[in-house]
């Protein structure tokens, strides 16, 4: 075997077109390596972008619905602060009315005691009539029993005068 007929590994020229052409897969592959890394970074990008515009989104929502929870809470407390005047106003009204009340029950009550002194004052006036009346018609009754003999006796002497 002559040295011409063993196999050689294949070593690759080390020319200057070799050299190029490995050069130029090194950028080959390093262009490939920096575009993967390129579309990496901007679906990164794309992702965090999304998140910070969903959570500006979501920031926005909240603070919308705080100012409309807010103005609700604040027109709640301008209605219950409305409701309480009222509310005040009524208990006012309801004790102005109770003391009015109570007023009227004291003047009929008074009035009521001085219908009962006087139907006590016309009682007893009542019961002295009656006996004055009763004493009367004694004294009257009394009376008529004597008065015919005197009647009589006036008749007669008015007869006489009268007749002669």
């Amino acid at each position: 075997m002559s040295r011409r007929n063993i196999p050689r590994p294949s070593i690759p020229a080390r020319g200057r077109g070799a050299d190029q052409q490995q050069q130029q897969q090194k950028k080959q592959k390093l262009s490939d390596e920096a575009g993967q890394a390129a579309l990496k970074a901007y679906d990164r990008a794309v992702k965090v972008n999304a998140e910070r515009e969903r959570y500006r989104t979501d920031r926005d929502n909240f603070r919308a619905k705080f100012k409309i929870s807010e103005s609700q809470l604040q027109e709640t407390d301008a209605k219950m602060e409305k409701l309480k005047k009222e509310l005040a106003e009524a208990k006012t009204a309801a004790a102005t009315a109770e003391a009015e009340m109570e007023k009227m029950k004291m003047e009929e009550k008074k009035k009521l005691r001085e219908a009962d002194a006087k139907g006590y004052e016309a009682g007893i006036k009542r019961a002295a009539l009656e006996y004055t009346q009763t004493a009367h018609q004694m004294v009257n009754d009394e009376l008529e029993t004597r008065l015919p003999d005197f009647f009589e006796l006036r008749w007669n002497d008015f007869q006489y005068v009268v007749h002669g």
